[in-house]
């Protein structure tokens, strides 16, 4: 049987598991299909079997039906509830998948295996280096921190509670993590009985998509980000996983839910977070045969592959290059030192030049403003001690012509990547591509801005005359 088959019929299984066991209403009017024809990465996925009316509910589950730590037994171990959510999460899915008899079983038959994850969680560095170099995810160390949490963190834990995880290893945590990237929600914790008390009451009718929008329940994307980051946990951000605000939202999966193909353009239905359940509401009217959306929200290219394993050929509005610190700091650290170049980098990360102390830059199609990068210049090349940032208008043609030859270095970092065979060939290719474009955007703007400051020497002469 053929893998998405395969998934297909577990599918299917789980759909009778959610609604028989576990207390899920679906929809008559989805249906379970296999994608697999339309484009390899999306696998299965809901179809409209029926016409959909905008606002219609299509599936609602309780939040005591997720597979979270707070619903799980580990939730009594110390040790496990002070990990980060995310952390705690994995090992909650790596634990109820060690047993054969979990009450999980069908929603984690469902998970794909190792081999059939399509984003680049697992690549060995050599065949990063070799398709990804010198993309914004040339980097990435997802699989890294996972391992190094294993060491310092899960595997204390499994050896202090032997009866419970010695059947847990690392190659099914690291699968989890994989999996959770593509498919958790953060999820806000149920009201306490007195913060139900002090509230209104809360109607047992389905409000409207609108209604529920103007009251900010929305969530916008499949992982719960969205771009209110006032409710993130600084101490549990990771590179891996950022989370909101561990007092108010679990990261939680939530089968069913997690089974809709996400595409922020084409997105015709929303998950939204109610005080007691979650549901899953039509935002258009969905026509019989078409495929149902969710959204992975407002996010590029590299982030839908490091997290979902996919790309879109054409790019999306949300795409950026990144010019590192690393890119253009190195020969004016070998004039002034690095503890001076850090000063300064902090006075312009104070003025807000900067976005980050290293001195990296951000350019999208949308947003090709160079002034930041040329003013780093100016300030790394002033003489002695430097009390404040330079102006504007002390930005120069050479600095310019800096910034083109860091943009042809960066140019130069890419592989020549030819025609694309496999997958991940392929979503490299579009990645390189999409960087590179705007790449040579930037270098055009700066070229353009370069000649019309620097006269030519027959304007030159005239103006002279």
């Amino acid at each position: 049987m053929q893998w998405y088959l395969k998934n297909l019929y577990y599918g299917l299984d789980m759909l009778k598991w959610a609604v028989e066991k576990n207390g899920y209403t679906i929809s008559e009017k989805l249906e379970l299909k296999d994608l697999q024809s339309v484009h390899p990465s999306l696998g299965i996925g809901f179809v409209a079997a029926q016409d959909i009316k905008e606002d219609e509910e299509l599936v609602t589950f309780s939040k005591q039906n997720v597979l979270c730590l707070s619903n799980s037994e580990l939730a009594k171990i110390p040790e496990v509830v002070a990990l980060p959510g995310w952390a705690a999460l994995l090992l909650t899915m790596a634990y109820e998948n060690s047993k054969p008899d979990s009450f999980w079983r069908p929603y984690l038959d469902v998970f794909p295996s190792t081999d059939r994850i399509t984003s680049p969680f697992f690549w060995e560095e050599e065949k990063k280096k070799k398709l990804l170099s010198g993309t914004v995810l040339e980097s990435n160390q997802d699989y890294k921190e996972i391992n190094d949490l294993w060491k310092n963190s899960i595997d204390p834990i499994k050896q202090q509670y032997p009866d419970l995880f010695s059947n847990v290893s690392f190659d099914d945590y690291a699968r989890m993590a994989a999996v959770m990237l593509a498919y958790s929600f953060d999820t806000k914790k149920p009201a306490t009985k007195e913060e139900k008390d002090n509230s209104k009451e809360i109607s047992n009718k389905s409000p409207t998509s609108k209604e529920i929008e103007e009251n900010g329940e929305s969530k916008k994307e499949e992982d719960g980000d969205d771009d209110d980051d006032d409710d993130r946990s600084e101490e549990e951000d990771s590179d891996v996983e950022s989370e909101y605000d561990p007092e108010q939202f679990e990261k939680s999966m939530c089968p069913v839910a997690d089974m809709f193909n996400g595409d922020d353009e084409l997105c015709n239905i929303r998950l939204y977070d109610l005080e007691d359940r979650l549901t899953m509401i039509a935002c258009r009217d969905i026509k019989a045969g078409e495929q149902v959306w969710n959204t992975y929200g407002e996010i590029d290219n590299s982030e839908l592959f490091r997290k979902y394993g996919f790309t879109k050929p054409k790019g999306t509005p949300y795409d950026f290059v990144l010019i590192k610190g690393e890119d253009w700091l190195s020969e004016y650290i070998k004039k002034i030192g690095q503890e001076e170049a850090e000063e300064r980098l902090e006075m312009l990360l104070y003025k807000e030049v900067l976005s980050n102390p290293e001195g990296d830059f951000t350019f999208s199609a949308d947003d090709l403003d160079y002034t930041g990068i040329c003013l780093s210049f100016v300030m790394m090349e002033k003489k002695g001690k430097v009390s404040h940032v330079p102006k504007k208008t002390e930005i120069q043609p050479k600095h310019y012509r800096k910034l083109l030859k860091v943009i042809e270095n960066r140019l130069q970092m890419y592989p020549k990547l030819e025609e694309p065979k496999t997958l991940d060939e392929e979503n490299a290719v579009v990645l390189v591509n999409k960087e590179k474009n705007i790449l040579e955007l930037l270098y055009d703007n700066v070229k353009d801005n370069l000649a019309q400051k620097t006269p030519s020497k027959r304007r030159k002469t005239e103006e002279e005359d």
